[in-house]
């Protein structure tokens, strides 16, 4: 049996976050807000989800093992390719959202950020085939990915320190008569810069 990301993954998904975003609404008293930033990076963690992990064959015996013949373990040995540009520009928006949805927004936490996003999703990679998928895997689990995604989301954050200090500029720091959304980017923007100021 051969698992993709179809319909029934996004309905699942979709059943995951509605239950996530009662328990930050009800319980932890969350503004609609900022569960609809959480709803952008959802959508962001399926699409990343389905570039990396899907599809995968479960409890299969129509693959052979492949496992360990796709795991490259030296770095820089392919990193100069389009595949690595791919893996570079998927996490640039994890670097970018972040601090929209956690309180990761400054240089030291995005650093750990995106050095576990990259073993996450190798990591992961690496779990389904050897538990679910006989050993067999269609991914290339590759330490120049890891780097990848460590130099997508360090950019991402580059790119969003950019944006608010251009931001907060345009709106000469005045934020008065903006509606819930743009006050949102707003109050971020200056948490981004005010870290940055800190340093």
């Amino acid at each position: 049996m051969l698992v993709d990301f179809d319909i029934l993954t996004v309905i699942i998904g979709f059943i995951i976050f509605i239950i996530i975003a009662l328990i930050f609404k009800l319980k932890l008293k969350r503004e609609n807000i900022y569960i609809l930033f959480c709803f952008i990076m959802f959508l962001y963690i399926l699409n990343v989800a389905k570039l990396t992990l899907f599809p995968f064959p479960i409890f299969s015996d129509w693959y052979e093992a492949n496992l360990f013949e796709s795991i490259n373990l030296i770095p820089f040995d392919s990193i100069l390719n389009k595949e690595s540009l791919y893996n570079i520009l998927m996490m640039m928006p994890l670097g970018f959202g972040l601090p929209f949805v956690s309180k990761i927004n400054n240089w030291k936490k995005i650093i750990i950020a995106a050095i576990f996003s990259g073993l996450i999703i190798e990591s992961l990679q690496f779990i389904i085939a050897i538990t679910i998928s006989k050993g067999f895997t269609f991914r290339f689990i590759d330490i120049d990915d890891i780097i990848c995604n460590f130099i997508g989301t360090i950019i991402g954050f580059c790119i969003l320190k950019v944006f608010s200090k251009a931001f907060l500029k345009l709106l000469k720091y005045d934020n008065s008569s903006l509606d819930k959304f743009w006050d949102y980017i707003f109050n971020i923007s200056g948490i981004v810069i005010q870290f940055e100021q800190d340093l």
